[in-house]
């Protein structure tokens, strides 16, 4: 493709794209392209006029089917390429006389019109002006239709809504004992970067797979199928019997062991120490006297003739009885509640334990509860960690945090006080949840509200990621930090970043093929602080400690460790895995917009399972979030007659697929990484670790796990690990296969 020769750089200057197919013209004609250029171009820059701030006529090669010469054209748009009318000069003047003979009266979107897409309207004025002041052109957008991958702006309204109501109403509660400092809802559905927000109203609260109780709260509906354990007599299939399983007590057991200097000297090596005694026990028991013991990382559990002996710890499942007669038929509908961070003015009441400051914080969201209630007429309900809310059938999760929790963990940690710490306490921890965390979501969704394509293209980033099983590797932040880097970087640069999502998508396959992340960290300036000096020292310090950093560094201007929201994932495997697959997509998108091939989004949004090593496929079921739930709870809401209770607060962020791979990533996250598609996924891949398909020769005690004994010495025991998935995921996985 020429322009008459094409720049490289074209596929990033637009931000989209049209085929325009040339009259027929004459035999021998070697100027048709260049007569078409000078005659529609003048024509097009009046039509476009304050819609588009530069363009350029490729030459696109003939195009295959009707032999015909076409011309790709590449836009630049400006913020009101999308006004409905064009407006003229004042009336009554020589310039609105000729205003009226170029264009007339036409109507180039009308919002009722659904075969109208607004995205078309360059489209349509071109075709319009052209036909009209020089010959019946063919214009067509040459673009992937990508529209059923996002959601509308419009759609998250409600979100904003409810949470504005609900900080307003926390701030005017009068007579508080401590006084509001900041409330930052932190969920990525009010920054709009994650699809299929909430719909506003709450579907199947009373369902066969839920039920609201007295106290207005949802709870799930157990169903059995097949034989009663309570009276013996048979049901069909037809019949569901809604009572609890048979009430299976495991026997507890302590068992302990000589002592040994071999065993460690720190909770964590003896921690790993007990497991590893649980695999090779459960081992034990099942090939020397054919019992059945399933190890966990905290205890063995253990079945003679019927009866489950319990060793050290709790049940994996949380308390939930696994017997096989007991599935969920269909998971409650996904209805995510929206977090919010809440701080309160310092106080010295507040205690000075975390033990104590849990007390209170309790006693604050049963507060806060009642006065919700009785002031504002808002349904809330207060447990001992949190409080849920519900507005114009809206959830929300509401935690309490203060920055004295932060600076009283860091003290027992310097005093070696661990004990006085509860799980997931830690000072850096807190400091995450309470400080880092919202203000990172406040700059992203200044963002949203600062370029009209962000969100969008946020969520059509995590799409691809999702479609290649990648997503769950990285934390939703960092996603959208590298999209904020992308925007940013482009608004310095040229003074206007994409106004198209597909646009502003393709700039980060650009720079995820381009940049060297192994020697160039990615900057993300959102206020200005970050000047050269800074930048400066971040280099220094990236430079010296890059063998120990993750693969991907992200400096922002709160953030001079880049690795507040990496230092998790992704791995390298798995971001080598990405900056492939953006090389490919890039290459797709360019051979498309030429014309070179004709595809569609299947080729850069879809991956096949056959990379993995086993595959774990799921009960279609217990797959509640993603475009199917949405759109059929969208088209069950248009056809509601009555409306939705209000005064209920239905099975909240209640999302087995994902329950259910965090419980493999805690399991067997030292031998596994695994791969799942949130947006509707029916199967996890399961890629097992390089390290764990060696086979050691030397027998250790914490080489055991999921091992199992050989010619060739300790081997991967593959069958073990799928047979303990499967009784993992009772309920949720229907099969686990090997690759």
């Amino acid at each position: 493709m020429e322009s008459e020769n094409i720049q490289p750089e074209w596929l990033l200057k637009y931000d989209q794209f049209y085929f325009a197919e040339l009259p027929k013209k004459k035999k021998n004609d070697k100027h048709a392209f260049s007569n078409f250029v000078k005659f529609v171009k003048p024509i097009l820059v009046r039509g476009w006029n304050e819609r588009v701030e530069e363009f350029e006529i490729y030459n696109a090669g003939i195009n295959p089917s009707t032999k015909n010469q076409r011309a790709l054209i590449g836009v630049k748009l400006t913020a009101d390429w999308d006004r409905s009318v064009t407006k003229g000069p004042e009336a009554n003047t020589p310039a609105a006389t000729e205003f009226r003979k170029f264009y007339e009266a036409v109507v180039w979107y009308n919002a009722e019109n659904p075969g109208n897409s607004k995205k078309q309207i360059l489209v349509t004025i071109a075709n319009y002006v052209l036909a009209k002041h020089y010959a019946p052109i063919n214009i067509q957008f040459r673009h992937f239709n990508w529209d059923k991958l996002v959601t509308e702006a419009s759609e998250y309204t409600k979100c904003s809504t409810a949470f504005e109501k609900l900080a307003s109403a926390i701030r005017d509660i009068k007579g508080f004992p401590l006084a509001v400092s900041t409330i930052y809802c932190t969920s990525p559905f009010y920054r709009r970067t994650e699809p299929f927000p909430p719909l506003g109203k709450f579907l199947f609260t009373n369902s066969k797979a839920s039920q609201v109780q007295d106290d207005s709260i949802a709870r799930i509906t157990l169903e059995f199928e097949g034989d009663d354990p309570m009276d013996g007599t048979e049901t069909t299939r037809a019949a569901t019997i809604k009572r609890a399983p048979y009430f299976t007590p495991a026997l507890s057991v302590m068992l302990t062991m000589e002592h040994s200097n071999k065993f460690g000297d720190t909770p964590q090596i003896i921690a790993k120490f007990k497991t590893a005694f649980y695999i090779e026990l459960a081992q034990r028991l099942k090939d020397d006297h054919k019992i059945f013991a399933v190890s966990t990382e905290k205890n063995l559990f253990v079945t003679i003739v019927r009866i489950t002996l319990e060793f050290e710890g709790d049940d994996p499942m949380d308390g939930t009885e696994t017997t096989r007669a007991a599935t969920i038929k269909r998971a409650p509908y996904f209805t995510p509640a929206l977090s919010v961070m809440l701080t309160m003015e310092h106080s010295n009441k507040f205690g000075d334990t975390p033990q104590i400051i849990a007390k209170f914080k309790t006693a604050f969201y049963i507060e806060l509860a009642q006065r919700l209630k009785d002031d504002h007429k808002i349904f809330a309900v207060s447990t001992e960690k949190n409080l849920f809310v519900t507005i114009n059938d809206i959830a929300f999760d509401v935690e309490i945090g203060q920055t004295k929790e932060i600076a009283i963990a860091k003290r027992l940690e310097n005093e070696n006080r661990h004990n006085m710490i509860p799980i997931g306490g830690d000072w850096k921890s807190l400091k995450h949840k309470i400080e880092f965390l919202p203000q990172m979501c406040n700059h992203i969704t200044g963002l949203t509200h600062r370029f009209s394509a962000f969100a969008e293209t946020c969520q059509l980033f995590k799409k691809f990621l999702a479609s290649h099983f990648l997503l769950e590797h990285f934390d939703d932040i960092a996603v959208e930090l590298i999209v904020a880097n992308v925007f940013l970087a482009l608004d310095e640069q040229r003074g206007n970043p994409p106004l198209d999502p597909f646009s502003g998508f393709t700039h980060i396959l650009h720079l995820l093929t381009s940049h060297d992340f192994a020697k160039q960290p990615l900057f993300i300036d959102f206020n200005g602080n970050l000047d050269s000096e800074k930048k400066e020292t971040m280099l220094k310090h990236f430079a010296n400690a890059r063998p120990v950093l993750p693969p991907l560094i992200l400096f922002t201007s709160d953030d001079e460790s880049g690795i507040r929201f990496t230092k998790t994932g992704p791995e390298m495997i798995v971001f080598s895995r990405l900056l492939e697959l953006s090389s490919c997509a890039l290459l797709i998108i360019k051979k498309h917009l030429e014309g070179v091939i004709d595809t569609n989004l299947k080729s850069i949004f879809f991956s096949e399972m056959e990379g993995f090593d086993i595959v774990i496929e799921l009960h279609k079921e217990v797959v509640c979030f993603g475009s199917f739930g949405y759109n059929s709870g969208k088209e069950i809401i248009s056809k509601l007659k009555k409306p939705t209770q209000e005064s209920v607060l239905p099975i909240v962020n209640f999302n087995p697929p994902m329950k259910f791979l965090e419980e493999l990533k805690v399991y067997f996250g030292n031998i596994a990484l695994f791969f799942y598609d949130r947006y509707g996924g029916k199967s996890i891949g399961v890629l097992l670790r390089p390290d764990f398909k060696k086979a050691f020769g030397e027998y250790k005690v914490n080489r055991t796990y999921c091992r199992k004994n050989s010619k060739e010495g300790l081997t991967p025991n593959i069958e073990e690990f799928m047979e303990t998935i499967k009784i993992l995921g009772n309920g949720i996985v229907s099969n686990v296969m090997l690759n």
